[in-house]
């Protein structure tokens, strides 16, 4: 439901009043720029949430529509703001149960975001006055991307792409993981700025073409046959539906329970058979996998 910015304007300028502690009732251009973003951001809070909601009577001292009248501008940003507070509330219980299982892997990139960052997010959020800044640059990537959304939605997503990515990764033993990442990028602790399931996912894949076992995550040069023979010539969508196949089949057999992840990782196939289709074009499906070291598959445990 759209509304005027006559509509708007008295919620801006109460808004300012608190801005200011009452002090003014006039701010900057800017200033009331980012007070009526404020205010857009909390009431399409509120109806993302109750797209269709005509009921009438009253809920939480808040008086409903019907069906035949517009809803007041104020009161559905004031439903909304406390809709963005609640976001907030769950959000930090999410994180709170993704913590305390969670490992960084070493990764200093995935550590500084996560786990020092996030509690940052949630001391110095705004919810009133800037609740779409989710003041993190999130700098560790999730597979799935964030698109256009900010503030606790913003947050609130990336958190749930974290939880189903360490869903998977913590099936790995993590020395194995670690092992890995040290051999795509020697120094990975400081260094690797990608995301660790994609290249955990890609080389199970690997392995499961080899005949190898996926825990293991480990490849060798003389595998890079038998990968290339099961994708021969195949264009890039042939290779896409073949590696929408090995992911059905690793999440349908290794995690029955979590269909969740399936449809997560499936969204990684088109970019997999880029990589692979144009790795045996041009010779180089070895640097698709990170085959980059001499002593390949050979890790500091097994010297």
């Amino acid at each position: 439901m759209e509304y005027s910015a006559e509509e708007l304007l008295p919620i801006v300028e109460k808004l300012t009043r608190e801005y200011t502690s009452n002090e003014s009732s006039s701010v900057t251009y800017e200033t009331a720029r980012m007070l009526m973003r404020a205010v857009l951001y909390c009431m399409d809070a509120y109806t993302d949430e109750n797209p269709c909601e005509n009921v009438e009577g009253s809920e939480n001292g808040y008086e409903l529509f019907s069906a035949n009248e517009k809803p007041n501008a104020e009161m559905i940003y004031r439903r909304g703001y406390d809709r963005v507070v609640a976001k907030v509330y769950q959000a930090k219980e999410f994180y709170n149960g993704i913590i305390e299982q969670f490992q960084d892997f070493h990764c200093r990139n995935c550590r500084d975001t996560i786990i020092k960052g996030i509690p940052q997010f949630f001391l110095r959020y705004d919810p009133r006055f800037k609740p779409y800044d989710h003041i993190l640059t999130l700098d560790y990537p999730t597979v799935k991307p964030l698109d256009a959304l900010c503030g606790i939605d913003a947050i609130s997503l990336y958190l749930r792409n974290i939880k189903t990515e360490w869903s998977f990764l913590n099936a790995f033993d993590p020395k194995r993981v670690e092992a890995l990442l040290e051999r795509i990028i020697p120094d990975y602790k400081n260094l690797f700025l990608d995301n660790i399931s994609n290249a955990v996912l890609l080389t199970s894949i690997g392995c499961i073409l080899a005949g190898k076992p996926v825990g293991m995550l480990k490849l060798q040069r003389n595998d890079m046959e038998l990968i290339k023979g099961f994708f021969g010539d195949a264009s890039e969508e042939k290779a896409e539906q073949k590696i929408r196949m090995l992911i059905s089949k690793l999440f349908r057999s290794g995690f029955p329970e979590n269909t969740e992840l399936e449809e997560y990782f499936l969204s990684t196939s088109k970019e997999y058979a880029f990589r692979i289709v144009n790795g045996i074009k041009y010779n180089s499906l070895a640097g698709v996998f990170d085959l980059t070291d001499s002593m390949i598959g050979v890790t500091k445990a097994d010297l």
